[in-house]
């Protein structure tokens, strides 16, 4: 899986198969403020429900980062919206191949995210915590 990117007003995109990408990592939202935004461009939150879409997503966070030069945290469309360890995608399908960090989830929240600070493996988050976000867009 390769695609083309491009930044535009300030954001990074990769479009990849009728979809956008969209990383932002330096407007900070909440998970909730976050699908909001990704609504409102007619998406969601990344769902990353196969390994090769988590592997493309990673790469390009990872390139992001060398760009930024600091650590970056983003949200993603994961949560455990009834905070008793069932991890679903805001469509409601449960997460079947989650790729979470060492000693994750921890249980410190209940929205995840991929953080550089773990490899961008998965980490679960205050879902008010303002972080980064990736959002899934059909083209």
């Amino acid at each position: 899986m390769t695609g083309a990117k491009s930044s535009v007003s300030g954001r990074q995109e990769l479009r990849l198969e009728g979809l956008c990408f969209k990383f932002e990592a330096d407007t900070l939202r909440s998970w909730r403020d976050a699908e909001i935004d990704c609504q409102s461009d007619h998406g969601h939150l990344v769902k990353l429900d196969s390994s090769a879409k988590n592997e493309l997503i990673v790469k390009f966070a990872q390139e992001l980062r060398l760009e930024v030069g600091k650590l970056v945290g983003f949200n993603i469309g994961a949560k455990d919206g009834d905070e008793n360890g069932h991890w679903t995608w805001y469509d409601n399908t449960p997460v079947s191949s989650p790729k979470w960090g060492p000693n994750e989830p921890s249980g410190d929240g209940y929205c995840a995210q991929i953080l550089s600070a773990h490899s961008y493996r998965w980490n679960d988050v205050n879902c008010s915590d303002s972080w980064g976000y990736i959002c899934e867009i059909p083209m």
